[in-house]
C-alpha cells in the first residue's frame, strides 16, 4: 500500500471514529437540553390608527421591534408594509364602509406577532371634484 492509500484510510478511520464519538454523546444525553425554549415576547398591537389624505392613507404609531405590519380590511389581510403607514390604492375598494386593523409582525426568532389593533372605520366614497 502506498502513502496516499494509507493517508486516505487513516482519514476515513478518523472520520468514522469522530462520528461514533458524537453518536455516543448523543445517546448518553450529553447534548440534551431539557430546558424549555425561552418564551418569545409578543409585540404590542399598533395604536392610534388614523386616516389621512382624504382617507386614502392609514397611519399608526410604530411598534418597537416590529419588522413589518399586516393590514386587514374587513378581516382579510390586504397588504404588508415595513412603514407605519399604508396607502390604499384608489381602485382597490368599492364605495362603502370598511373596518381596518393592523397587526405588528415580529421576527419569529425573537418576537411573536401582535394581536390585531382596535378597528378604525373607513368610509370609501368618491373624491370630491373641484368646481369648474
Amino acid at each position: 500500500m502506498d502513502k496516499k492509500q494509507v493517508l486516505i484510510r487513516t482519514l476515513v478511520l478518523m472520520a468514522l471514529s469522530a462520528m461514533v464519538a458524537v453518536g455516543i454523546l448523543l445517546l448518553t444525553g450529553v447534548f440534551d437540553n431539557d430546558e424549555p425554549a425561552p418564551e418569545r415576547p409578543q409585540l404590542s398591537a399598533p395604536l392610534n390608527l388614523r386616516l389621512t389624505g382624504l382617507n386614502r392613507t392609514l397611519t399608526w404609531d410604530a411598534v418597537l421591534h416590529a419588522g413589518a405590519y399586516d393590514i386587514y380590511v374587513d378581516g382579510v389581510r390586504a397588504g404588508t408594509t415595513t412603514q407605519s403607514s399604508f396607502s390604499i390604492p384608489p381602485l382597490s375598494l368599492e364605495y362603502g364602509t370598511y373596518e381596518l386593523r393592523v397587526r405588528a409582525v415580529g421576527n419569529q426568532n425573537t418576537h411573536r406577532n401582535s394581536i390585531l389593533s382596535l378597528p378604525i372605520q373607513l368610509v370609501w366614497e368618491p373624491l370630491p371634484h373641484p368646481e369648474d
